[in-house]
């Protein structure tokens, strides 16, 4: 894996930070209608992809990005802060959450703009330039 994005301050049980989640559970936190539980299916999602990093493809990136960011709209704004500070410094990141993180309110936007490696100077730029 290329780092951990677990270094957010949350609520989340030590079951659930201790290791990857399983398809079923993933499965049972998407049938949920509670913010908490879609918050844990991101980081769970998340988890998947950036374990599965070299091997994933285009694809798999495409899907995650289009779930990802369904899950961010979703999300009360402490999650997203919390979601945005333990991914801000992932290399390989799909580029499309990073941009709908960099588009959020200032205190999400914030540590991904800082120090994300996905971000090139002409996405700073533009973003100076909004």
């Amino acid at each position: 894996m290329e780092g951990s994005f677990r270094d957010g301050d949350d609520e989340v049980s030590d079951t659930i930070e201790q290791r990857i989640l399983t398809l079923h559970e993933l499965e049972r936190l998407a049938q949920s209608r509670n913010g908490a539980d879609w918050h844990h299916l991101l980081i769970g999602l998340t988890d998947h992809l950036m374990q599965n990093i070299a091997a994933s493809d285009d694809q798999y990136h495409e899907v995650f990005s289009d779930i990802a960011c369904i899950l961010l709209k979703a999300l009360e704004l402490a999650a997203r802060e919390d979601y945005a500070r333990r991914v801000a410094h992932l290399e390989n990141f799909p580029h499309q959450v990073v941009h709908q993180l960099v588009g959020d309110e200032l205190s999400v936007a914030t540590p991904v703009i800082r120090l994300s490696p996905v971000l090139t100077d002409s996405h700073l730029i533009e973003l100076a330039n909004r």
